[in-house]
């Protein structure tokens, strides 16, 4: 499908966005009700297309009752906090996060269960977590925190031993949690 679009609707490229934008929704209307495929025994896809009988439900609204603060982020990607305006990000914009104070002047920003950044109430300027979506590891702390994807035994993780299951995952979003201790070269 992305070659035959990029061959049907790119080349050559339309002289503005709006004339490029008319050429895409030209190509979506041949190919999904003008243009018979092998693969459907040469019938064109909105002859096989089924509405889905199931509704479409956006994401409750979040709360977080353990955090400090629930702040919902603006359209442009800030969230206000102490009557001053904090830069988050747009992906966020409509959604609430939390706010919750770490130390003395810091404060941690989450979505979900997802801590995304720090920032000082001087400087209002969320400095990044590294990856926000990978493990959360204590600092200090000698054992890491692994989430087991089902269908992966975890006695063959490279480089891991002494494996133990644990409490089930927060809000049951995988099959178990495991701790482990990892190895070390001597």
């Amino acid at each position: 499908m992305h070659l035959t679009l990029k061959r049907e609707a790119t080349k050559p490229a339309a002289d503005n966005v709006l004339q490029q934008q008319a050429r895409f929704d030209a190509f979506v209307t041949r190919y999904n009700d003008d243009r018979p495929h092998a693969a459907l025994d040469m019938q064109v896809p909105a002859s096989r297309y089924t509405r889905s009988s199931r509704p479409y439900r956006r994401l409750e609204e979040l709360t977080y009752p353990l955090d400090d603060l629930t702040v919902t982020v603006t359209h442009c990607g800030r969230i206000s906090f102490r009557g001053r305006k904090i830069s988050l990000s747009r992906a966020f914009a409509g959604q609430n996060v939390g706010v919750t104070q770490v130390g003395e002047r810091v404060w941690l920003v989450s979505f979900m269960q997802y801590d995304l950044g720090y920032f000082d109430d001087e400087t209002i300027r969320v400095e990044p977590i590294e990856n926000p979506f990978g493990p959360k590891v204590l600092p200090m702390s000698p054992e890491e925190t692994v989430t087991h994807v089902t269908g992966i035994d975890p006695r063959k993780v490279v480089g891991a031993t002494g494996f133990e299951p644990a409490t089930p995952c927060a809000q049951g979003r995988c099959a178990t949690r495991l701790r482990y201790a990892p190895t070390h070269p001597s």
